[in-house]
Formats: structure tokens, C-alpha cells, sequence
């Protein structure tokens, strides 16, 4: 059957103004990087599990903050954010307990001196 247009009815009508076909929707198509970033993640976990950990247990923080520096530099060509962040985190998680054994250890060796007086 075919109505004023000479066309039939099932197909699609087309403004005449415009030339965009009117009654389907447009369609969009979405790009989706296929990027694994799965080394920087675990890179970025473990640097933020050595500072949790240094409180409570300093090697537990030692041990993730080699972890993270090393999967940091792994993950370094893949993904620079996360990776960069767990290599931070992790020299913090290392440096950090380093500075308080000194401290300690330090201030230990002070406290006969404070006896003598």
C-alpha cells in the first residue's frame, strides 16, 4: 500500500528539511578500552595496605611496601596513575617504620643516661 509520498508505509519517512529519517531511533556506538590495569590495582592496594599496617605490625608493611614498589614498576608501562601512586605509597609503607626503628632504637640507647640523674 502506498500513501502520498509514492512510498510504501513501512518504510521510513525522511524530513525534508533536515534529510534525517524520522520514526527510528538514532543509534550511538560506544568505545570500550579493553585496558588491563590489573597490576597498577594491585600495585595501589598493597601501597595503601603498608600504611594501614604499620601501626600494628611493621613487617606486614615492609613486605607490601616491596610489593607495591615492585608491581608499580611493572605496571608502570600500563597504567602511570595507579602504578605511580602504589610506587609512593609503598616507599612511604617501607620508609616509614625504617624512620621509627631508628627512632626507637635510638632513643633506647638514651634511656640509661636518663637513670644517672
Amino acid at each position: 500500500m502506498k500513501n502520498e509520498d509514492n512510498r510504501e508505509e513501512g518504510s521510513d519517512r525522511q524530513n525534508k528539511q533536515t534529510g534525517e529519517s524520522i520514526g527510528k531511533p538514532k543509534t550511538q556506538s560506544i568505545v570500550v578500552s579493553n585496558k588491563n590495569n590489573s597490576l597498577g590495582l594491585m600495585s595501589l592496594i598493597a601501597g595503601i595496605l603498608s600504611l594501614l599496617t604499620i601501626s600494628c605490625c611493621g613487617p606486614l608493611a615492609f613486605i607490601a611496601g616491596i610489593a607495591a614498589i615492585i608491581l608499580g614498576i611493572i605496571a608502570r608501562g600500563e597504567d602511570q596513575e595507579y602504578a605511580t601512586i602504589g610506587i609512593i605509597l609503598g616507599s612511604l609503607g617501607i620508609a616509614i617504620p625504617l624512620i621509627l626503628l631508628v627512632f626507637v632504637a635510638g632513643f633506647s640507647l638514651f634511656i640509661p643516661l636518663f637513670n644517672l640523674f
